[in-house]
């Protein structure tokens, strides 16, 4: 007998454990690559019955653009109140994807949309605390009265949302 396997069967290892434990390591790289390609799938659904959402965002006709301090959030919540919600950063071009944590898109289905969209005011005193300045108009950031309504499919959806300014 070797002196490694004597070794071994002195510390209570045989050797049909350590043939079965090399045979897992082989077995494991596999296995988990098999895991995670199956946890994607539930996940995401491979594809299938995600509404993946996108658009630009207008003020006045013009895309509102996350700049000089501009700040602007997009919620898509499910008409039913059951589900995940959906949500979204306007950005420097006034475009949007939809992303329910880290996935894009929600379920298919109706969706209640809500923007909030502010400007950062820096204040003119030295220490001072800035403050904000709405861009769009407070109805729109909340679900009972935005007017804001999206039935979204499986695949692409594209939603444009047009807004007024705030008045002051």
């Amino acid at each position: 007998m070797p002196a490694d396997v004597a070794r071994q069967h002195a510390l209570g290892v045989d050797e049909e454990r350590l043939r079965h434990r090399s045979t897992w390591f082989h077995f494991q790289p596999a296995a988990c690559l098999m895991l995670l390609i199956v946890a994607e799938c539930l996940c995401v659904g491979c594809g299938n019955n995600v509404a993946r959402v996108n658009g630009v965002v207008t003020v006045d006709g013009e895309p509102l653009r996350s700049v000089d301090g501009v700040r602007a959030t997009i919620f898509f919540q499910p008409a039913s109140g059951q589900g995940p919600t959906g949500a979204a950063v306007v950005d420097e071009q006034g475009e949007y994807q939809l992303y329910c944590g880290s996935q894009k898109g929600v379920p298919p289905g109706p969706y209640l949309v809500t923007i909030s969209a502010s400007q950062v005011v820096e204040s003119e005193l030295e220490h001072g605390t800035p403050t904000g300045r709405r861009i769009t108009a407070p109805h729109y950031a909340d679900v009972r009265t935005s007017g804001l309504r999206f039935d979204l499919e499986s695949g692409n959806n594209r939603c444009d949302i047009d807004l007024e300014t705030a008045s002051p």
